[in-house]
This record gives structure tokens, sequence and C-alpha cells, in this order.
């Protein structure tokens, strides 16, 4: 089998660490070269087993995840390499998610109201609340995607209007996404389940790059318990500083996207539950240059500064990785 995996960061150092030696399974990372924290990509390329393929992708992440769509799409190459995936791309991933919604009710109330805010990236994470939410796991739904200066997902919601644009380097490198692919499932949710329409939107943003939501299907998003709000570089650092000062804690660039939201958001009889998101040491470099404190990994992961690191420098073209997967399969 092989599994294939974008990865902004954190999906594919847990993928290594699930695969790593796995019999009869070679897993093919892919990751924006030079847009994840060393850290992050010290978890994915110090694994040592021969069966996990790291692959520096020239792009961002969505030049990453385009290419992983469109080898799933060519079911000639999908099935004569048995391709599965292993980041929210595959539902199994959403499905687990869901869970900490469901539990997230029932220690604050079963009847409690509850506002989430959800650092968001690839809009997996906000998604699997959607679904605790259909599946009755919820007294309500409210979710509130917080976006870092990549603010496409917020424009989404506000205009109505789906634009590719270049993501932007920000501290919180793991939500440098332009348009997530788990938009596409809420589409087809709000849609009424209508593939066609959704595919029509789909094929003109491919064409142009852009595509403007119909109003049947702009209109229902708006009611369907979701929201975005973007922050910028300079509140996030804000934030890590504020929170430390309140709190003595330490928190991720990515954490503190959401807190900065929920601080900022309308007061609410529902209580607001912030989704953290990455241990701190994956971002050394912001949280000394922010707070002036070091965030050491914890011990069991020291070691991996001392290893060393394998990966391979591919250019962001989809038949290229066809043949390095061909060529790696054991």
């Amino acid at each position: 089998m092989s599994v294939i995996c974008a990865t902004s960061g954190d999906t594919g150092g847990a993928a290594a660490a699930a695969f790593a030696g796995a019999a009869n399974v070679d897993l093919f990372i892919l990751h924006p070269h030079e847009r994840v924290s060393p850290v992050q990509r010290l978890f994915m390329t110090t694994t040592g087993a021969s069966n996990v393929h790291n692959v520096a992708i020239d792009g961002d992440f969505d030049d990453c995840q385009e290419i992983v769509k469109s080898l799933f799409a060519d079911k000639v190459f999908s099935q004569s390499v048995n391709l599965s995936g292993v980041n929210s791309i595959n539902w199994a991933r959403i499905a687990a998610q869901s869970v900490y919604y469901a539990t997230t009710q029932a220690a604050l109330g079963k009847d409690r109201p509850i506002r989430f805010v959800v650092p968001s990236g690839n809009m997996g994470d906000a998604l699997a609340g959607y679904v605790a939410a259909r599946c009755g796991m919820l007294a309500g739904f409210e979710v509130v995607c917080a976006v870092n200066e990549n603010r496409t997902l917020a424009q989404l919601f506000e205009t109505g209007l789906m634009r590719r644009t270049p993501a932007v380097a920000t501290p919180s490198p793991a939500m440098d996404i332009s348009v997530p692919s788990n938009f596409e499932r809420l589409l087809f949710e709000v849609s009424g389940r209508d593939g066609g329409a959704v595919r029509a939107i789909y094929d003109s943003y491919a064409q142009s790059g852009q595509a403007q939501l119909p109003p049947e299907i702009h209109g229902p998003l708006g009611c369907a318990g979701f929201a975005s709000e973007s922050v910028t570089n300079a509140q996030t650092t804000i934030e890590m500083k504020t929170l430390l000062k309140e709190t003595g804690i330490v928190i991720c660039p990515h954490t503190a996207v959401g807190t900065y939201v929920a601080r900022h958001l309308p007061l609410s009889d529902a209580a607001t539950v912030v989704l953290s998101t990455a241990h701190a040491a994956k971002f050394p470099e912001t949280v000394e240059a922010t707070l002036g404190v070091d965030a050491p990994l914890p011990l069991r992961c020291a070691a991996l500064r001392e290893r060393g690191e394998v990966f391979d420098h591919v250019e962001a073209n989809a038949a290229k990785i066809q043949n390095y997967i061909k060529s790696k399969r054991a």
C-alpha cells in the first residue's frame, strides 16, 4: 500500500510516527519547502525508517494538496500503487476528530450551548464539529474558524468569493493555506448534497483561480453555524504575550490565533471553547523571538536534533511525484 500525506506541518510528523517500519506500507509525505518549522520537519524526516519518504515541494501547502488530489483523480495510477490518504482528505480523520466535540459537550453539560473557536488551516477540525452536530452529539452548533493573514476562508464566508492566492508566510505556518480542501465537503452539505453544483464551482475555480458561490449556496452557508475571523501577525504575537502574562502558559502561535479571536468575540450566553493545536516546542524560534523564553522539546523528543534528516527536494509537479512514488515503492 502507498499512503500519501500533504502536510502543512503537524500531520506529517504524526503519520511518520504511525507508519515508520510498518510492513507492506510506503508513506509519502509532501511538505512545502521551508514553509514548516524546523522542529516540525524533524518529526517527519528523522524516523530512520526505509518506508517513510519525505518530499519537500517547491511551493505552499495548497500546491502539495493539489498534487495529492490529482494523484487520487488519476484512477489508473492510484489503483496501480494502491493509494490511500492520511491527512484530513481522509474521511476517517474527520470522524475521529468529531469525538472531542462530543466529549467537550458532555463535560460542560449536555444542554449547555457552546461556541467553538478553531484555529483553521485545512478546515478538517472545524468540519468535524459540523459532523458531531449533525450526529446529534452537540446541543447546538457554532464554530468560528480563526485564520491568520491568509484570510481566504474569512473572505469566503463574508462574500462568497473563492479565490486562489499564494499563501503568505506567517508565525503560524500550519495555517498558511489559501482555500482549505474540506471547504468542498461543507459546500456539498449546504448545497443539499448537489454534487453537480459543487463540481461546477470547482471547475470554474480550477480554470480561472476564482469562483463566486451562487446565492442558493452562499445563503445556506451563512446559516450553517460557521463564521470566520482573521488575525494579523502582530495580533498573534500580542496574544502570545498577553496569555503568558495572564496565565503563565506559553502557547504556540496557532493557538494564539484562536485565543485572540475568542477574546474579541461578542459576549454570548454560550460557553466559548478554544481548540488548542500544537505544542509550543514545535516553534521555538517564534516563541523565543516573541516571549524571550525557551520552549524545550519533551525529553522523549529531545534526541530528534541528533538524528540525521532524510528528505528529497522535488518540483511541484504531479507527474514527477508519480514517478517518485513508483521509484520508492518496496
